[in-house]
């Protein structure tokens, strides 16, 4: 509302400063006519001129001019339009409230049991198999598995105490012999050589260097100065480090009268 009576008073000074500007304009355009209505009247105020003779040029009178009124200067009005900017209308948002969301709880589906009928499985008719005649006689005994090595473990591990030193129980060690096929000591020249170790302990020693555990194949191998029960692994060797029996596992029994391992071994082959 206070736009529109903005706008139209605005209207009306701007009209109002046309009319005036019109009627300055009218003014300026009939000036010469102003002039000429007051000449004329100032004319017929003046006497009659009196014609007499011809004067003596000296004596001819000399009109004096009438000097023309003076008017003051005309002031043009020059009207200045100042628009004052209309206040634009600061927009508010109102925020409007979300309505607040009830969950409501469904209703409680209640699983419905169905019996599942019972199935009475009809037996087949099972076929009737007829014994096969075992034959009679011994069980025949299959052929030995082969090894791949050329040497093997005689006889199980035996624990004995110490009989070879005069250590007595501040020992413990193990030691055997080397035989052929035909259980005869390994002779010297073959260079055999036994390999004993753990993750602390890792020596050898060739075969019949001791000739308490076999007259020309015996081998002794020291282990500690006092019983224990550590794991060790012993294995065969040739000159060269090659294995010629699979790795024996020792577990000592950790005293005075296992203290020594006794371990043989014979060609497989």
């Amino acid at each position: 509302m206070g736009d529109r009576i903005f706008n139209f008073i605005s209207v009306l000074a701007l009209l109002a400063s046309i009319l005036v500007m019109a009627g300055v304009a009218y003014v300026f355009t009939q000036p010469n006519t102003r002039q000429e209505a007051i000449q004329q009247t100032e004319l017929a105020f003046l006497p009659p001129t009196a014609f007499l003779a011809s004067p003596t040029p000296s004596q001819v009178p000399t009109e004096t001019p009438i000097p023309s009124p003076t008017f003051p200067p005309t002031f043009t009005a020059t009207f200045t339009e100042t628009l004052s900017p209309t206040p634009s209308e600061t927009y508010t948002p109102t925020v409007t409230p979300s309505p607040t969301i009830t969950n409501t709880v469904g209703p409680t589906f209640t699983p419905t049991i169905t019996e599942t009928p019972t199935i009475t499985a009809t037996p087949s008719i099972s076929p009737t198999f007829t014994p096969s005649i075992t034959p009679t006689g011994p069980t025949p005994i299959p052929p030995a598995t082969v090894s791949p090595y050329l040497f093997n473990q005689r006889e199980p591990t035996q624990f004995v105490a110490n009989f070879a030193n005069a250590a007595g129980c501040l020992w413990q060690g193990m030691g055997g012999a080397v035989y052929t096929l035909d259980n005869q000591p390994v002779p010297l020249e073959s260079g055999y050589q036994v390999h004993v170790f753990n993750d602390l302990f890792d020596r050898y020693v060739n075969v019949g260097s001791n000739s308490q555990y076999g007259a020309a194949s015996g081998w002794e191998m020291a282990l500690d100065t006092q019983p224990n029960n550590q794991l060790y692994f012993v294995v065969l060797e040739s000159s060269i480090g090659t294995e010629l029996s699979p790795r024996i596992q020792v577990q000592f029994p950790g005293t005075c009268e296992g203290n020594t391992a006794l371990i043989n071994f014979r060609q497989t082959r």
